[in-house]
């Protein structure tokens, strides 16, 4: 995820002020603090400007790429114990900064061939003027012997500040061999690369929304690619790929030409997954991603435009990713969907209620490539377009399975409407060149089964569980934490924005138990009115029958609603008290659990979590969120 933190030590002891910052506060450069501008101030830090950049030959090489790139490399030679300056602080620890320039650069990245920070080193890359902040950056996070970069920094200055602890003065931490160059090139010259956040046309709605919402896990196992080249970079969109063994190996799927025509650096690849917003309307703020850096080559061809590679590293679970399912009869789909990254913006929706029909003409592409006949799906776009950074979007018919992938046509670059495109088919690119490194069959089938269709999972083995909280009514809360434990193993999963959270990477027949949890802003729907309820259900004028909303009411957790209970809400909504303090902000009882008596719940014992000993011979994990003091439903279950 983007690094962006602030922070502020409590302690009151002047004495240990320099302890403090570089402990407590150590998620920001000590150069922001300014207890310690008088050893570090910003008008000092060395500049090192990087040479001008031939825009001449930069538009050549253009003109033979594909047209994904958006930043031009250029080699650099910086290391701490050479450049930059060095500044003592009081325990004896130092920092070191240098800032680096590209004239006219719409972006920076920095990329490091050696890294081995010492234990206790941070570094950090950021930009003062609106505080863009990349780091702490420690060995955990930049392991040693790993070539790696940092970015992008908007604008055409960055700083670097390094936190060394006394113990290792004097080891080298890094090498910065390049710098990259953010720009995007047109007739005009240089100029904003229009890319990213915010950034894509507005006819693109966002993936939750209809009709992405009808393929809420289809949605988790598509990516941004932000491509590594020697001569720059670009950003594609990726699919995570299910294989028939179903052992999650991590298979990413995009477009050739995403790479075509210059020289691919696969182990600097990032891939950012859940890059999207968490409602259909456009969020005001970026959200936050999940990233991981670095691929391996297995398979790709020109003339079917794929290219399968797979990452350097499994993917955590609690990136909560889905493995997508595939179908390669060939048929072109009637009905068809697609998740994508136009312009390196949060994931968007398209669609198409037109069957897609193969083409049967070869495509002469702008890069000078031209395809085979029967090689791709043509298809007319009912719902959104695309743009550069769509390249490589899966093609998912109506039951969600991939059946191929775009990799270029004719946009409507005003309002989307009637944008055509044309999609590799899965199809071809299975037997492909008839070589492993040139087919799909030998990664997606390694076993030679000859499957024709694989559903997709979230579950090494195959195994599916997908659990649900929402309130009495139905409407989703999302914000809660679920505990799984299974077996001597104990997860903890963030719950989806739609209500659902899946149960992932969990081993067929092991033992189980699942449960939510949800303890902050005890006032979200707690108001006057739920006083009025209270009283109105204690003298008997208007009683409660909804058992959720009994337990909602019974805050000291007595097992019966009183005046006790009055007082409790009360100190909620003035706060004086900040929670309830018997009981939870959210309350989850299994949805299948049936009171004995739903008028008098107290007299039951009821169930806080589900559980089993074969997973997943339980399939129903959906809960019932009740919120503690809300008697007339007014919470807010993203709250």
């Amino acid at each position: 995820m983007p690094n962006k933190y602030t922070s502020i030590c409590l302690s009151g002891l002047m004495l240990i002020i320099s302890a403090c910052l570089l402990t407590a506060q150590n998620d920001l450069p000590p150069s922001f603090d300014k207890r310690f501008s008088s050893f570090l101030p910003s008008q000092t830090v060395p500049v090192v400007s990087m040479p001008a950049i031939d825009w001449a030959a930069v538009r050549q090489e253009d003109e033979r790429g594909p047209g994904t790139r958006f930043s031009k490399s250029m080699s650099a030679d910086i290391n701490p114990l050479a450049s930059g300056e060095w500044t003592d602080l009081p325990n004896g620890d130092r920092v070191w900064r240098m800032a680096v320039r590209s004239q006219g650069a719409l972006s920076l990245a920095v990329f490091f061939d050696q890294v081995n920070l010492p234990e206790g080193g941070r570094l950090y890359l950021y930009k003062t003027d609106n505080w863009q902040l990349f780091g702490p950056y420690t060995p955990e996070k930049m392991p040693a012997g790993k070539r790696t970069w940092l970015g992008l920094i908007d604008g055409d200055q960055a700083v670097l500040e390094y936190y060394e602890p006394q113990s290792a003065r004097g080891t080298l931490p890094f090498h910065i061999y390049r710098i990259d160059h953010g720009y995007r090139q047109d007739e005009s010259g240089p100029r904003s690369p229009a890319f990213d956040f915010g950034t894509s046309l507005a006819c693109h709605d966002n993936a939750v929304c209809a009709p992405g919402d009808r393929l809420p896990d289809q949605r988790r196992g598509i990516c941004r690619i932000i491509i590594v080249v020697a001569e720059g970079m670009g950003r594609c969109t990726g699919n995570l790929m299910n294989n028939v063994r179903q052992d999650l190996t991590p298979y990413i799927y995009t477009g050739f030409h995403c790479m075509d025509g210059y020289t691919p650096e696969y182990d600097l690849w990032r891939f950012d997954f859940n890059y999207e917003s968490a409602a259909c309307p456009e969020p005001a703020v970026e959200p936050d991603y999940d990233s991981m850096m670095g691929s391996i080559y297995r398979a790709g061809r020109r003339e079917n435009d794929f290219l399968l590679v797979e990452l350097m590293n499994d993917v955590p679970s609690q990136y909560m990713t889905y493995y997508l399912g595939w179908n390669r009869d060939g048929v072109g789909p009637d009905t068809s969907y697609i998740f994508h990254h136009p312009r390196g913006d949060i994931k968007k929706i398209g669609a198409s209620y037109q069957a897609a029909t193969v083409y049967n003409s070869s495509i002469n592409w702008d890069n000078g490539v031209t395809t085979p006949p029967q090689n791709h799906f043509n298809v007319i776009y009912s719902v959104g377009g695309f743009e550069v950074g769509s390249s490589g979007a899966a093609l998912l018919n109506k039951t969600g399975k991939m059946v191929g992938h775009l990799h270029g046509g004719n946009p409507n670059l005003t309002d989307c409407t009637g944008s055509q495109a044309w999609f590799g088919r899965l199809s071809r690119a299975w037997d492909g060149g008839g070589t492993p490194a040139t087919r799909l069959k030998d990664w997606l089938d390694p076993d030679n089964t000859g499957v024709m269709e694989l559903n997709g999972t979230y579950f090494a083995g195959g195994s599916a569980g997908v659990g649900f909280l929402g309130t009495e009514d139905g409407d989703p809360i999302t914000g809660a934490m679920i505990h799984f434990v299974a077996g001597n193993d104990t997860i903890v999963y963030p719950n989806y924005a739609d209500g659902t959270f899946p149960l992932v990477n969990v081993p067929a027949g092991t033992h189980f138990k699942v449960w939510a949890e949800k303890d902050y802003n005890a006032t979200n729907g707690v108001s006057t009115l739920d006083i009025i309820a209270l009283r109105k259900h204690i003298l008997g004028i208007q009683v409660i029958t909804s058992p959720y909303i009994k337990i909602a009411a019974d805050v000291n957790a007595s097992g019966s609603v009183s005046t006790l209970d009055l007082i409790q809400v009360q100190k909620v909504i003035l706060h004086i008290n900040e929670s309830f303090g018997s009981v939870p902000s959210w309350q989850f009882i299994p949805q299948g659990y049936q009171f004995t008596d739903p008028n008098q719940p107290f007299l039951d014992n009821w169930p806080t979590f589900i559980e089993g000993t074969n997973f997943p011979s339980v399939t129903d994990f959906d809960f019932i969120g009740i919120k503690s003091g809300d008697l007339n439903g007014s919470a807010h279950g993203d709250m």
